[in-house]
C-alpha cells in the first residue's frame, strides 16, 4: 500500500456535531498494520489484504467509464474500466499526477449551481460506480485511499455521501436505497445501513429498516486508508467492519444488511451532494488505490 505525497505537494491549489439519531462509537485503539492477523466475521483482514485482490486500479492509466451521464471525464479507453460515472460538472473528474513521485490519483470536484442541463440527480454526483456483485449473499472487502483538504472540505451543515454500495433493482421493482452508504455531516463520518428481505419491494415504499451510526470526526489533511468488510444478508446473517487508518471504527456480526436481489450491491465513489446544497460554493476530494476482494 504505497504512500504518496502528491495530496500535500505545495505544487497543488486546493479548490476551494454529530446526528442526534445516530448512536456515536469509540474507535478500537488497535493498529492493523502491526498485527500478525485480525479476524472480521472470520476473515484474516492481514493476510487478505496482502493477497492478490479480484479488482485492483491506481489511475495509472487514467480513468475509463464505460457509460457516462452528465459532464465528460478524460477517457482513457486503456484503463481498466469502471462501469458508469455521473458528473455533475466539466471539472469534476481530473486525474492528476505527483510531480515528484509520478504517482496519478483522481480529483473529484462538486460546483454549487452547476449541471443544471442535466438531470436533478446527475446535478447532485460526482460518482464513479464499479460493477454488480455476482450474487446478493457476496461477501467483499474494500481497500482504497482518500484525501480531504480542509480548504475545499470545510465544515458543512450540509452532508454529502462520499463512498456507498447501492443496490440494483430486480425486474419486479422500480428503485434502491444504499444498503451501505458512508457519508460526512458536519465533519463527521456516519454509516448508514438497511436491509430488506423481500424478493419484490413495492414500488414507492420507503421504509427500510434503516440503522444509523457515528464513527467520529472525518481525518483531514491526511492521507486516509479504508477497509470496508461487508457480508451482504438480508436476514441476519450478515456482517460489517469499517477500518479507518488502521483503527476498527466498526465492527458488528449478525447484522441485518442488503436486499433479496439477484445481484449484491456495487460501489459508488466520489462526492455525493444528495441535499444539492452546501455552505461552500465547491467541495473537493481526492481518491487513490482501489482494491476488492470478494471472499464468496
Amino acid at each position: 500500500m504505497k504512500v504518496y505525497r502528491q495530496f500535500i505537494a505545495a505544487s497543488y491549489l486546493i479548490l476551494s456535531a454529530h446526528w442526534s439519531s445516530a448512536e456515536v462509537t469509540h474507535p478500537v485503539n488497535f493498529n492493523l498494520s502491526q498485527a500478525a492477523s485480525f479476524l472480521s466475521h472470520d476473515v484474516d483482514l492481514v493476510n487478505l489484504l496482502q493477497s492478490p485482490p479480484d479488482f485492483s486500479y491506481d489511475f495509472e492509466l487514467g480513468i475509463n467509464a464505460t457509460h457516462l451521464r452528465g459532464a465528460p471525464v478524460p477517457y482513457e479507453p486503456a484503463a481498466p474500466a469502471w462501469r458508469f460515472a455521473q458528473i455533475q460538472n466539466p471539472n469534476g473528474v481530473q486525474v492528476l499526477q505527483d510531480p515528484t513521485t509520478g504517482n496519478h490519483y483522481v480529483k473529484t470536484f462538486w460546483e454549487k449551481g452547476t449541471g443544471l442541463d442535466y438531470d436533478d440527480n446527475t446535478q447532485r454526483k460526482i460518482q464513479i460506480y464499479g460493477e454488480f456483485g455476482a450474487h446478493a449473499r457476496q461477501e467483499e472487502v474494500w481497500y482504497f485511499e482518500s484525501f480531504f483538504p480542509t480548504e475545499g472540505f470545510a465544515y458543512d451543515n450540509f452532508p454529502e455521501i462520499i463512498v456507498q454500495l447501492h443496490g440494483r433493482p430486480d425486474a419486479c421493482e422500480y428503485d434502491r436505497d444504499p444498503p451501505l452508504a458512508i457519508e460526512v455531516k458536519q465533519d463527521d463520518i456516519i454509516i448508514t445501513w438497511r436491509h430488506d428481505e423481500r424478493v419484490c419491494t413495492p414500488a414507492g415504499f420507503s421504509d427500510w429498516n434503516e440503522r444509523v451510526r457515528n464513527l467520529g470526526p472525518l481525518p483531514k489533511d491526511q492521507l486516509v486508508s479504508w477497509i470496508i468488510h461487508a457480508a451482504w444478508d438480508p436476514n441476519g446473517n450478515g456482517a460489517l467492519t469499517i477500518i479507518v487508518n488502521n483503527k476498527v471504527l466498526f465492527m458488528e456480526d449478525n447484522l441485518f444488511i442488503g436486499f433479496e436481489d439477484d445481484v449484491s450491491p456495487y460501489i459508488g465513489w466520489g462526492i455525493y451532494k444528495f441535499p444539492l446544497n452546501s455552505n461552500h460554493q465547491s467541495r473537493t476530494a481526492y481518491y487513490d488505490n482501489f482494491k476488492q476482494w470478494i471472499i464468496k
